[in-house]
């Protein structure tokens, strides 16, 4: 009988990972103190530095290099015959610093960009103000350009909030309608919707300004509303009408004792029903008639 040899396969090993090395502009900070450098962080920099290494072993955080560079550049416009401005300045040491950082002889002017940030709006008036304020600290041209440019990036972001939050406000508010018209038709409130739209289209309005699943819903022009109620007016003939002096003297509390006892007054039975836009409206008259005594 023949000899079976039998082959046993070495395990395979893994080769160990490389490790990934973190680039230098990170790894010299000390994670546990932030602007901190990590002991010896010179060391770490590249061969660009080497000349500069022992020097920059006398800074311990970013904070003072960039003080250290911001001495340095003072020193040296020194040199240059260029002082920074001061209180003690004169007109003529003024003068030369504007001169030499091509500062104008007049307040800045800012034109209009052809085009804005969403919801941003250009005023004239307040970047005549900037460009004499900005003159008048002496800020440099590319100063002022950055700094109407981080004006109108702080802009930009109020108005993406505040469209944000109408956005959200709208909604709650035809959320509250929706839920309104459903407790008033019920099933009826398909149909309606159709009539509305009707009539809507009738007045040269666009039919969805009276669909409730529409962003349109709801933004009607005030004179196509004081049209609408004058027609309903016709419709519903004198008498069915309340007397011109009624209107005249509806004060706030007339008005909300109207709503919450008058059974004839169209909004006494969605109040008796506790719809919550018509409670809302008899809570605010009936503050306001308060407020009034």
């Amino acid at each position: 009988m023949a000899d079976e040899t039998t082959t046993t396969e070495a395990p395979a090993t893994e080769s160990p990972s490389t490790p990934v090395e973190t680039p230098w502009q990170a790894s010299i900070f000390d994670p546990e103190n932030p602007g901190k450098f990590i002991p010896a962080w010179q060391e770490k920099l590249p061969a660009d530095f080497e000349a500069d290494k022992a020097m920059l072993a006398n800074y311990g955080d970013i904070t003072t290099v960039l003080r250290s560079l911001g001495e340095n550049k003072r020193k040296a416009r020194e040199k240059a015959g260029v002082k920074p401005i001061t209180a003690e300045s004169t007109p003529d040491q003024i003068k030369e610093f504007r001169r030499e950082f091509g500062i104008p002889d007049e307040p800045y002017k800012f034109d209009k960009p052809e085009q804005l940030p969403d919801g941003v709006e250009w005023r004239d008036d307040r970047m005549g103000k900037f460009g004499q304020w900005a003159h008048e600290r002496n800020l440099t041209p590319q100063q002022a350009k950055d700094a109407v440019g981080l004006y109108m990036e702080f802009v930009s972001e109020d108005a993406a909030q505040m469209k944000k939050m109408q956005e959200m406000q709208r909604k709650q508010w035809i959320d509250a309608e929706k839920e309104s018209l459903e407790a008033q038709l019920g099933g009826k409130l398909p149909k309606e919707i159709q009539n509305a739209q009707r009539v809507a289209l009738s007045l040269g309005l666009n039919p969805t300004v009276m669909d409730p699943d529409s962003p349109d819903f709801g933004v009607i022009p005030p004179s196509v509303v004081l049209k609408m109620a004058a027609e309903m007016a016709r419709l519903k003939g004198e008498s069915q009408l309340p007397t011109s002096e009624a209107v005249v003297n509806m004060t706030p509390e007339r008005e909300y004792l109207s709503i919450i006892r008058d059974k004839s007054n169209p909004l006494h039975q969605l109040w008796a029903k506790g719809d919550p836009n018509t409670v809302a409206r008899v809570n605010e008259l009936r503050r306001l008639a308060l407020s009034r005594s």
